[in-house]
């Protein structure tokens, strides 16, 4: 006598797969999660491939000797991804030019003599300028007056 094995589940008679309208709400379903990872994606590459320039000023000091004589100690760093160009440093009115040229994470440090009246204790405002692509960027500090 032969014994009769029964089908597995998924050959069972008289019951479909699923319907058309499952499939198609799965298919697309499908097709925006897969649209999705690719815009992902897309926007985390391009977004690291892009130029964007900008500069910190890690230290700056503003010594005033026994004469009156000021001299600017300053330490700037290129925080951006791209070459820039640092074109001047400013007090107030009195400004002088640097032109010193940084690649992405590059540190550079320059003092300078500037003119005015200075005050031990006073505060001041030290802006540096920078160039990239035909475009500038600034960046301030205060500094106290030491001497």
């Amino acid at each position: 006598m032969k014994k009769h094995l029964s089908p597995p589940l998924f050959f069972l008679k008289n019951n479909k797969a699923i319907s058309n309208i499952l499939a198609v709400v799965l298919l697309i379903l499908i097709t925006l999660v897969i649209g999705g990872l690719f815009f992902i994606f897309g926007r985390t590459m391009f977004s690291s491939l892009s130029t964007t320039a900008s500069i910190e000023i890690l230290d700056a000091n503003l010594l005033l000797d026994s004469s009156g004589s000021a001299t600017l100690q300053i330490i700037v760093k290129n925080t951006g991804n791209s070459r820039i160009t640092i074109s001047q440093v400013s007090i107030g009115t009195w400004n002088a030019p640097w032109g010193a040229t940084l690649d992405a994470g590059q540190i550079v440090g320059k003092s300078f003599n500037p003119t005015g009246a200075f005050v031990s204790g006073q505060k001041v405002i030290v802006k540096v300028s920078a160039t990239y692509d035909s475009n500038t960027i600034e960046k301030i500090a205060q500094v106290i007056v030491q001497g």
